[in-house]
């Protein structure tokens, strides 16, 4: 819930800003625990990625992994879709203005894509938990690799049975997923080789609070509070990276989130 507002209040101060939003993007990036994770198998895969790969942001939201994807491998062109309107047109402007001619946004379900052998990498952030029909978006992102390519999914781990009042203004569907269900799920829509582990041990935990509670707690009582978090950052960023960097390089038995990778293959 704290990622939601932050990104929402991002969204807002950020829209009609390319510079602005790519240096909070850097913040997000350095204190959020999920973004340590989800870069280290992002590096692993670029290692051995086609050249030209095409790259699917499937719920891209304000598009932080599609941008930092055109970025680090120019060659490679990233779609990122989502269902708000606002997002896409504010992540086109975004692309515009740096002339990141490889990253497209587009209006789009997770659940209704139409897409078939058309990407190396499919993305899917945090997202799952929003989409109703989930094992259909798992069958979709299936359909939408080519062979030998790979998902990348992060979700919350099952916090509790029913949702409250305030996830279902959100829109969430449901309470996170078990991690033994979630490979089950695309095992069953024909992924091979899932791997899947936990983030969000005790030091992620510690960043969080950090990174993101604090800052919305500030943001909550006033907008104003953006300039006075850079100078917060300052003093906050450096002890929040270690604490990422120790739960995104350790094992966890447990955790608030779940990294799942899958491939394709014939």
């Amino acid at each position: 819930m704290h990622r939601k507002k932050l990104k929402s209040t991002v969204t807002e101060v950020c829209k009609h800003s390319a510079l602005l939003r790519t240096l909070l993007f850097k913040i997000m990036d350095a204190v959020t625990v999920r973004t340590w994770h989800v870069k280290r198998e992002l590096r692993n895969w670029l290692k051995g990625a086609p050249k030209n790969a095409h790259i699917l942001d499937a719920g891209a939201g304000v598009g932080q992994f599609s941008y930092w994807l055109s970025c680090s491998r120019p060659s490679m062109s990233v779609l990122a879709v989502d269902e708000s309107q606002e997002q896409v047109c504010a992540g086109n402007r975004m692309a515009r203005e740096l002339k990141r001619t490889n990253l497209h946004f587009q209006s789009g379900n997770v659940s209704n894509m139409d897409q078939e052998n058309a990407f190396e990498l499919v993305m899917c952030i945090q997202v799952l938990e929003y989409v109703k029909d989930d094992e259909t978006a798992i069958q979709q992102f299936h359909k939408a690799l080519r062979d030998g390519g790979k998902v990348l999914l992060t979700t919350r781990t099952r916090y509790a049975d029913e949702l409250c009042k305030a996830d279902q203004e959100l829109g969430i569907e449901r309470c996170g997923y078990i991690m033994k269900e979630l490979k089950s799920m695309f095992k069953k829509a024909g992924f091979k080789k899932v791997k899947a582990h936990y983030t969000g041990g005790k030091f992620g935990k510690l960043a969080e609070q950090i990174g993101f509670v604090i800052p919305v707690k500030m943001l909550g009582v006033s907008k104003v509070f953006f300039i006075i978090l850079p100078f917060y950052f300052v003093l906050a960023l450096p002890l929040s990276m270690v604490f990422n960097w120790i739960d995104s390089h350790t094992a966890h038995d447990s955790g608030e989130g779940i990294v799942l990778t899958a491939c394709k293959t014939s």
